[in-house]
């Protein structure tokens, strides 16, 4: 094995692990690399030249794993796609999330980026703030994989042949954490929607919303998340993606420009709080708008009532994100940062007794595992 991906999630084709694991080990694949993908607690280290430790937090078990990983990778590289090492950032994390697993705080992960021998991420927000954890530290965009390139080119061609009358608007959480983002433009939305009555607005995914929006009846449209093969489909039926984010909160800022690729890819023109993110691709009335929190409702507005120019940034969107966020680009990205940070012909100086030792200490610690797993399932019973 040639480079190996583990995460602290289990493995799904969609969210973090799609864009920081499955994709990037497809597209290194396509170079001749043999690589994996796995939870980090279901497996051990097998790769000889690089392991890439996603969000992966400072633990009994990984610490072992880490240490047994010396004995075998040329370089162990930490990724992590949010602002998750940082007090800040973990706490911003925790106030969205109910689940005890984003309330354990930054040191976990802190300890383990400082733990390996490199950091990527995914903007240069996020690496400015590792570097003062990892002064090795790389951006590594988030792109769009080569199925989602594929059905985006067949949504655009459904989109042409479009003959509607609404104007439907778009909020596409991906998690359950955020409701603070949404309130940033749900004043607007509510003016817009009673003032421009061919105004529709489709939420995909979790989200809290005012009582208000009731009174729009079935113009206001939910709908639950969709898989990922599925999910450039939401596009077919969408003029206008909103993208806000609470630009005070460096969590947000950290976040990447992906709602913007995804629509982008599509031919579907986005509105998004001008982020450092967003600022770096977005072109303001170019391939998108940038929309402070009180020019929103104007920057609706302005684009409802002029169908032209939500297609002339639509198609600019796509070609942005042709030229920058293909998969062709995260290969590169990938293989530039794992070669720099590979010695040539280094070899581990671990010994035979070292490896045994190494692979004991990580044995015990996934039955240790294993068994507290066990223990408390049945006291939940």
């Amino acid at each position: 094995m040639d480079i190996q991906f583990v995460s602290k999630y289990p493995i799904k084709p969609h969210g973090t692990t799609q864009l920081r694991c499955i994709q990037p080990a497809e597209a290194l694949r396509t170079a001749g690399y043999r690589v994996s993908v796995d939870t980090i607690y279901h497996t051990r280290p097998l790769a000889d030249k690089a392991i890439i430790l996603h969000r992966v937090p400072y633990d009994d078990y990984s610490r072992a794993f880490i240490k047994a990983a010396r004995a075998r990778a040329k370089s162990l590289i930490y990724d992590t796609d949010d602002l998750i090492f940082n007090e800040e950032g973990s706490a911003y994390l925790a106030q969205g999330h109910k689940a005890k697993q984003y309330r354990t705080g930054s040191q976990p992960f802190s300890m383990a980026m400082s733990a390996c021998d490199h950091v990527s991420v995914s903007t240069q927000f996020l690496a400015d703030h590792a570097a003062l954890i990892h002064p090795q530290t790389t951006v590594v965009k988030n792109t769009l994989s080569k199925m989602y390139l594929q059905l985006s080119s067949k949504v655009v061609t459904k989109r042409q042949k479009r003959k509607n009358e609404s104007v439907t608007l778009a909020y596409l959480p991906g998690s359950k954490s955020h409701d603070a983002n949404f309130a940033v433009i749900q004043n607007a939305l509510l003016q817009v929607l009673r003032k421009l009555p061919q105004t529709k607005l489709l939420i995909v995914g979790p989200l809290e919303i005012s009582a208000e929006f009731e009174a729009f009846g079935e113009r206001v449209i939910r709908e639950d998340l969709k898989p990922y093969a599925q999910y450039p489909h939401i596009f077919e039926g969408i003029d206008i993606n909103l993208i806000p984010l609470e630009i005070e909160q460096a969590f947000c800022q950290a976040k990447s420009e992906l709602k913007f690729i995804e629509a982008g890819a599509c031919e579907v023109v986005s509105i998004a709080t001008p982020t450092s993110p967003h600022k770096s691709v977005i072109r303001h009335s170019e391939n998108g708008l940038l929309a402070e929190a009180d020019k929103w409702e104007a920057s609706l507005i302005q684009l409802i009532q002029n169908k032209s120019m939500r297609e002339v940034l639509g198609k600019a969107a796509r070609k942005t994100v042709l030229s920058h966020y293909t998969p062709q680009q995260s290969l590169s990205s990938w293989v530039d940062l794992i070669e720099s940070v590979t010695p040539k012909g280094f070899s581990a100086p671990v010994t035979r007794v070292d490896r045994i030792s190494n692979s004991l200490s990580l044995n015990a610690q996934y039955w240790k595992l294993k068994l507290r797993r066990a223990l408390s399932e049945i006291a939940n019973r």
